[in-house]
Protein backbone atom coordinates (compact mmCIF):
# COMPACT_ATOMS: atom_id res chain seq x y z
CA UNK A 1 0.00 0.00 0.00
CA UNK A 2 2.71 2.39 0.79
CA UNK A 3 6.00 2.78 -1.03
CA UNK A 4 8.92 3.74 0.19
CA UNK A 5 12.44 4.60 -1.52
CA UNK A 6 15.79 4.08 -0.01
CA UNK A 7 16.82 7.14 2.40
CA UNK A 8 17.72 10.67 0.55
CA UNK A 9 20.58 12.72 2.04
CA UNK A 10 18.87 15.72 3.62
CA UNK A 11 20.00 18.19 5.82
CA UNK A 12 18.30 18.18 9.26
CA UNK A 13 16.82 21.88 8.28
CA UNK A 14 15.18 20.32 5.77
CA UNK A 15 14.06 17.44 7.41
CA UNK A 16 12.22 19.78 9.93
CA UNK A 17 10.35 21.32 6.99
CA UNK A 18 9.17 18.73 5.42
CA UNK A 19 8.02 17.04 8.59
CA UNK A 20 5.95 20.58 8.83
CA UNK A 21 4.56 20.20 6.23
CA UNK A 22 2.21 16.77 6.97
CA UNK A 23 0.47 19.24 10.16
CA UNK A 24 -2.17 20.43 8.34
CA UNK A 25 -2.51 24.09 7.72
CA UNK A 26 1.26 24.41 8.97
CA UNK A 27 1.97 23.32 5.15
CA UNK A 28 2.16 27.05 4.68
CA UNK A 29 5.27 27.56 6.80
CA UNK A 30 7.68 25.66 4.40
CA UNK A 31 6.50 28.10 1.29
CA UNK A 32 8.72 31.07 2.64
CA UNK A 33 11.76 28.68 1.92
CA UNK A 34 13.69 30.21 -1.60
CA UNK A 35 15.87 27.24 -2.32
CA UNK A 36 13.80 23.89 -2.27
CA UNK A 37 15.28 20.79 -3.27
CA UNK A 38 13.31 17.95 -4.32
CA UNK A 39 13.16 16.60 -1.70
CA UNK A 40 11.23 19.13 0.33
CA UNK A 41 8.92 19.70 -2.93
CA UNK A 42 7.92 16.01 -2.78
CA UNK A 43 6.46 16.39 0.62
CA UNK A 44 5.19 19.70 -0.02
CA UNK A 45 3.26 18.64 -2.22
CA UNK A 46 1.92 15.85 -0.78
CA UNK A 47 1.03 17.55 2.47
CA UNK A 48 -0.70 20.49 0.30
CA UNK A 49 -2.45 17.51 -1.20
CA UNK A 50 -3.78 16.13 2.47
CA UNK A 51 -4.28 19.66 3.25
CA UNK A 52 -7.60 19.91 0.22
CA UNK A 53 -8.57 16.40 0.97
CA UNK A 54 -9.12 17.91 4.83
CA UNK A 55 -10.48 20.67 3.91
CA UNK A 56 -12.81 18.45 1.48
CA UNK A 57 -13.69 16.25 3.91
CA UNK A 58 -15.14 19.17 6.08
CA UNK A 59 -17.31 20.31 3.97
CA UNK A 60 -18.57 17.01 3.33
CA UNK A 61 -19.47 16.70 6.86
CA UNK A 62 -21.80 18.88 6.96
CA UNK A 63 -24.23 16.98 5.38
CA UNK A 64 -26.41 14.92 7.56
CA UNK A 65 -25.75 11.12 8.31
CA UNK A 66 -23.93 9.85 5.03
CA UNK A 67 -21.30 13.33 5.48
CA UNK A 68 -20.72 12.35 8.53
CA UNK A 69 -19.39 8.85 8.29
CA UNK A 70 -17.72 9.34 4.92
CA UNK A 71 -16.53 13.13 6.55
CA UNK A 72 -14.91 11.42 9.54
CA UNK A 73 -13.56 8.59 7.38
CA UNK A 74 -11.82 10.73 5.10
CA UNK A 75 -10.21 12.89 8.45
CA UNK A 76 -9.09 9.42 9.90
CA UNK A 77 -7.39 8.49 6.84
CA UNK A 78 -6.01 11.97 6.28
CA UNK A 79 -4.99 11.66 10.20
CA UNK A 80 -3.01 8.30 9.43
CA UNK A 81 -1.38 9.43 6.06
CA UNK A 82 -0.58 12.38 7.89
CA UNK A 83 1.49 10.60 10.29
CA UNK A 84 2.95 8.18 8.34
CA UNK A 85 4.33 10.75 6.12
CA UNK A 86 5.40 12.68 9.17
CA UNK A 87 7.55 9.85 10.02
CA UNK A 88 8.64 8.57 6.67
CA UNK A 89 10.01 12.65 6.78
CA UNK A 90 11.85 12.58 9.52
CA UNK A 91 13.79 9.27 8.56
CA UNK A 92 14.64 11.54 5.00
CA UNK A 93 12.51 8.77 3.11
CA UNK A 94 10.47 9.83 0.16
CA UNK A 95 7.15 8.09 0.36
CA UNK A 96 4.42 7.95 -2.02
CA UNK A 97 0.76 9.12 -0.83
CA UNK A 98 -1.47 6.43 -0.95
CA UNK A 99 -4.92 7.20 -2.72
CA UNK A 100 -4.07 11.02 -3.23
CA UNK A 101 -0.63 11.07 -4.99
CA UNK A 102 -2.42 11.75 -8.50
CA UNK A 103 -3.69 15.44 -6.68
CA UNK A 104 0.33 15.83 -5.42
CA UNK A 105 1.56 15.44 -8.98
CA UNK A 106 -0.65 17.78 -10.02
CA UNK A 107 1.06 20.24 -7.84
CA UNK A 108 3.41 23.08 -9.17
CA UNK A 109 6.07 24.18 -6.83
CA UNK A 110 8.45 25.54 -9.49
Amino acid sequence: MTETTNKVKVSGRDVLWVAISYLGVLVIIPFGLKQRSDFIKHHLRQGLALLIAEIIFTFIFVFPIFGWIIGILGWFLCLIFSVIGFFAALAGKKWKLPLLSFLSKKINLD
